[in-house]
């Protein structure tokens, strides 16, 4: 899927969309510099960045909260943070698909368990949906 960033017309603070190639809306002017390009990249990944913490912070307080009730000891919860080390380096950084990717190569072992993929996995592709639609 090929997207192309699209700069609304005659606005003095203009709209940018970023939409797959062939949807570009009516009122706007495909971008074309490359150094406007890259900017606008920038601020995507900027945005997701700040979202992939915040997911990551969800993630984290789940982990936090079964190992403070005593459900998880200490050693299940860094071999879960071992585990998800790559996908959240992909959030923290805002690179989502390759988050998803991380995660969907991740074998089920040990502390981590079917139920603790699926939540974070459900998570993760809740966001991407969040973000592939508003950001």
């Amino acid at each position: 899927m090929v997207k192309k960033f699209y700069k609304e017309d005659n606005e003095p603070i203009p709209d940018i969309k970023f939409l797959e190639e062939g949807t570009q809306p009516a009122g706007f002017t495909e971008i074309t510099d490359i150094d406007e390009i890259k900017s606008q990249y920038k601020k995507i990944y900027h945005e997701r960045a700040k979202h992939g913490l915040e997911l990551y912070n969800d993630i984290r307080v789940d982990l936090a909260t079964l190992f403070n009730t005593g459900v998880m000891t200490e050693a299940d919860a860094y071999f879960i943070e071992k585990k998800l080390i790559d996908a959240k380096s992909f959030l923290l950084t805002g690179n989502w698909v390759m988050a998803r990717h991380e995660l969907d190569q991740l074998t089920i072992e040990g502390a981590y368990t079917q139920g603790i993929h699926d939540s974070v996995k459900l998570k993760v592709d809740d966001y991407y949906v969040f973000i592939q639609e508003n950001l």
